[in-house]
């Protein structure tokens, strides 16, 4: 092996790690439609690191009401959460410097697509953010009334 390869894949394994630390040090934050099959609380990492590469998306079709959950950890301490729905802003009232904080909203039942969006600061000023959307649709022959 040339010197230049290795010292190429040197700078690439130290890009990969100063990365791979930056992430982890980031507020550990999700949110998810609740039901049966839910696992409460962090996720394996893996499957972590998919929900924060796509939006989680849920479909349900009636005007059942339904369940959101978020969970945020981080051992540096909470020090700032936004939560929206839909653009409104909901208080989540965690005390500055809490750790792990676990939550669940009923969601609007409305047709239409509903954002739920979440953003979290740490003890070290390092953020984080999440983010799901619901899209409630009508079921089937169902019968729609007009105004």
């Amino acid at each position: 092996m040339s010197l230049k390869k290795l010292i190429l894949i040197l700078i690439l394994v130290g890009i990969a790690v100063v990365g791979v630390q930056t992430w982890l040090d980031k507020p550990y934050c999700t949110i998810e439609h609740l039901d049966r099959n839910t696992v409460k609380g962090k996720k394996n990492p893996l499957v972590y690191a998919v929900s924060k590469l796509f939006t989680s998306r849920t479909e349900l079709k009636g005007a059942d009401p339904y369940t959101m959950y978020l969970y945020i950890n981080d051992p540096d301490g909470i020090r700032s959460t936004r939560f929206t729905v839909n653009g409104n802003t909901v208080a989540l009232n965690i005390p500055e410097g809490q750790t792990v904080f676990e939550y669940e909203l009923d969601g609007p039942t409305d047709f239409g697509l509903h954002r739920f969006s979440l953003h979290v600061k740490d003890g070290k000023g390092n953020e984080a953010a999440a983010e799901a959307i619901v899209k409630v649709s009508p079921m089937a022959g169902a019968m729609i009334p007009m105004i």
